[in-house]
């Protein structure tokens, strides 16, 4: 308590998690990793509540760092409906068939296969794939795309300011996930996947727990085996079912309307302080 008010504690990403696990330049035992820990445990420790983006983020908390069920909630990342809709399309000078990412270069992304499925697919001439956003692996994933394998049907655009976002997002016919391969990458549903399910695209990702807890595959989005062949695979499939495809955007579009728009995340907020005392529950 700070002078005797409730601490609520969002912590978004474990400190812990990304230095260790996730770019794992750092050892759990090292002097490094140990602050990396309490980094995380101590402000877990003192929080009153804690809040989580999905159930197995709480599990996480709770197995790594011993924090109480009882104290923690999920609020879900969410979207924001006048910055993300199907109606502000950005313009385009071709007739390809686009498959989009957007993301921080990191190992939670999992870049590398997405060049993967791009390589397999660089005899489709009809289709390109355009990569929005920058990061620590970005040279070398740029370097693994041009140079190394000199595919032309990859577009690197690098950062885009956020209100530009939506309509890129909405001149992709395919947009993609995560692919990485570590522990993060199981227990979350990106702000991605949000935004992408709010402009009414296909999605194609990694099959996880995490994303499981949200969407329903081939329901609402398409999930794959963690590799460049299935994610190729998956793109061909999606590309040639007309209906498939728009069933599964149009899914998507209204499980985000009826979940995660602002207003629904506040009212998860909102629920989750009821829960634990800090409000009246209204409702």
């Amino acid at each position: 308590m700070i002078k005797n008010k409730p601490i609520v504690f969002d912590p978004l990403i474990s400190k812990y998690m990304t230095k260790v696990f996730d770019y794992k330049k750092v050892s759990k035992y090292s002097i490094r990793g140990v602050k990396n820990y309490l980094k995380d445990k101590i402000p877990l420790t003192k929080a009153d509540v804690v809040i989580c983006d999905t159930h197995l983020h709480e599990k996480y908390f709770h197995d790594q760092f011993d924090v109480e069920y009882s104290k923690m909630g999920v609020v879900h990342v969410g979207f924001i409906p006048e910055d993300f809709n199907p109606e502000n399309r950005a313009s385009t000078n071709d007739n390809s068939f686009r498959v989009g990412f957007y993301g921080t270069f990191n190992p939670l992304q999992g870049v590398d296969k997405i060049v993967g499925a791009a390589k397999i697919l660089r005899e489709e001439k009809d289709i390109r794939f355009d990569i929005i956003g920058k990061g620590p692996l970005y040279n070398e994933i740029n370097k693994l795309a041009k140079q190394e394998n000199n595919l032309k049907n990859i577009h690197f655009h690098g950062l885009k300011p956020y209100d530009e976002l939506g309509g890129m997002l909405n001149s992709f016919d395919i947009c993609l996930g995560i692919f990485g391969d570590s522990i993060k990458t199981d227990i979350v549903i990106p702000n991605k996947i949000y935004h992408y399910a709010a402009v009414g695209k296909p999605i194609i990702t990694k099959d996880t727990e995490g994303i499981r807890e949200g969407f329903e595959h081939e329901k609402n989005i398409w999930l794959v085996e963690n590799t460049s062949e299935a994610i190729a695979e998956s793109i061909i499939k999606l590309k040639n079912d007309d209906s498939l495809r728009k069933s599964i955007a149009d899914q998507a579009r209204e499980t985000a309307e009826q979940n995660y728009t602002d207003i629904g995340v506040a009212r998860e907020f909102l629920n989750v302080l009821a829960k634990h005392d800090l409000i009246l529950n209204k409702e």
